[in-house]
């Protein structure tokens, strides 16, 4: 799929997700999304064949070490249809979908996913290790945590 025809497909589809109108990118070329009251984002990566990336940032300045790398990989292990890890002094979530092939159940899916695994392993993984559970920051006074999803095994 065309960058072009993904952006506007992947918007419709934030609309929806938001209940806005009024979606547009940051200056990084990001979709921010609030889930409840806390921030993840979609991306529309690549041009001629362009693929939907759906992250969040779980924890920032963390330093990479054996013990964080060791409880990311355990986490992966409990992961569904994403996954998590560290780049650039940041714990991502993220989850990719084939441009070609997103469709709503699997977008929501996605969305939801990304959103609770990082509202799950952010504070843990920065109370163990240091660094800002980003997640944390963004959420507004009265934020509930959604019930477990399905992107990761109970």
């Amino acid at each position: 799929m065309r960058r072009d025809v993904a952006e506007a497909y992947v918007e419709k589809l934030l609309r929806k997700v938001t209940g806005s109108s009024q979606i547009a990118a940051d200056a990084d070329g990001d979709y921010p999304v609030p889930y409840g009251s806390a921030l993840y984002y979609v991306r529309v990566a690549g041009e001629a064949y362009a693929d939907v990336q759906v992250f969040a940032v779980a924890v920032d300045g963390i330093e990479a070490s054996a013990e964080l790398l060791a409880d990311i990989n355990e986490i992966n292990t409990q992961v569904r249809f994403a996954r998590v890890f560290h780049v650039r002094d940041q714990v991502l979530v993220e989850a990719d979908l084939d441009g070609n092939a997103v469709e709503p159940s699997s977008f929501y899916r996605a969305c939801d996913t990304v959103a609770s695994i990082t509202d799950r392993v952010g504070p843990d993984l920065s109370i163990r290790h240091g660094g800002t559970a980003k997640f944390e920051d963004s959420k507004a006074l009265g934020y509930r945590s959604p019930e477990p999803s399905v992107g990761m095994y109970l």
